[in-house]
């Protein structure tokens, strides 16, 4: 029963378990009923390591968003997202701060939970955000992607999720990579500085002075077509209402492309 991701992977597939009662036994082994997944007469008399079974658990909560198929998963997501009252956000984040696998795998099932409206105060307030960031930068190629683009969500039409990516150091590490990510996290990222920039002065002015607008400049003539119309938002942002952005973006060659 350790190998709980083999057997989240089996259940998907399967639908050997039905999927209500299985999210809830997971979400209950993650908070610690370590004997949640077993069957009902193998519990009494289970033993487990605590941290290896937890973290089993934690990237069980992910693959139950991630890997099913495209109807259950975003059902998964919602069943999650709805059960914050239980810490079902909280195991998820966690993942942020491993490396490798479990780090990607947790970036990614927080972008499918960041897609469900009206979570983006839970997903924050469970402290996603510094992770976030800082797999903008240390994470793998994966991970960086749906960092970004889980940036991208939570600082929609959200004030203080976007005060709050800015002062988790997000910026720089966006820049850099729409400068040099790869052609999704190049896209993924202007978008989040699109986001960021719209209606807040300060994070115009900090975007521009991280060098962003020489890179979003050049991602409207080398970027892919989601990568172009990113870049594009982005500098409209930066140039709303800021005569030095405009001058800015006008001496970076912006106007012929």
């Amino acid at each position: 029963y350790r190998d709980i991701p083999r057997l989240v992977l089996s259940a998907l597939r399967s639908r050997c378990v039905p999927m209500e009662a299985f999210r809830w036994r997971v979400l209950g082994a993650a908070r610690g009923e370590e004997t949640a997944l077993l069957p009902r007469g193998e519990r009494s008399g289970a033993r487990c390591g605590a941290r290896p079974h937890r973290v089993s658990c934690l990237r069980a909560i992910a693959l139950l968003v991630v890997f099913g198929e495209m109807r259950a998963a975003n059902a998964n997501a919602n069943a999650i997202a709805e059960r914050e009252d239980l810490g079902a956000i909280r195991p998820v984040v966690d993942m942020l701060w491993r490396l490798g696998p479990d780090a990607e795998a947790g970036a990614l099932a927080l972008l499918k939970l960041s897609r469900t409206a009206g979570k983006q105060a839970a997903i924050a307030n469970a402290g996603a955000i510094p992770p976030l960031v800082k797999l903008l930068s240390s994470g793998t190629a994966g991970a960086r992607e749906s960092a970004a683009e889980a940036l991208v969500n939570l600082a929609f039409a959200n004030s203080d999720n976007k005060a709050a990516i800015a002062r988790a150091g997000a910026i720089p590490p966006l820049v850099e990579l729409v400068r040099a990510g790869t052609a999704e996290a190049r896209g993924s990222a202007a978008g989040a500085l699109q986001n960021l920039a719209f209606n807040n002065s300060d994070n115009q002015v900090a975007i521009a002075k991280a060098g962003a607008i020489p890179p979003l400049v050049a991602l409207l003539t080398t970027g892919t077509a989601t990568a172009r119309e990113e870049a594009a938002g982005a500098l409209q942002n930066l140039a709303f209402n800021n005569s030095d952005n405009q001058v800015a973006i006008a001496k970076a060659g912006a106007i012929p492309p």
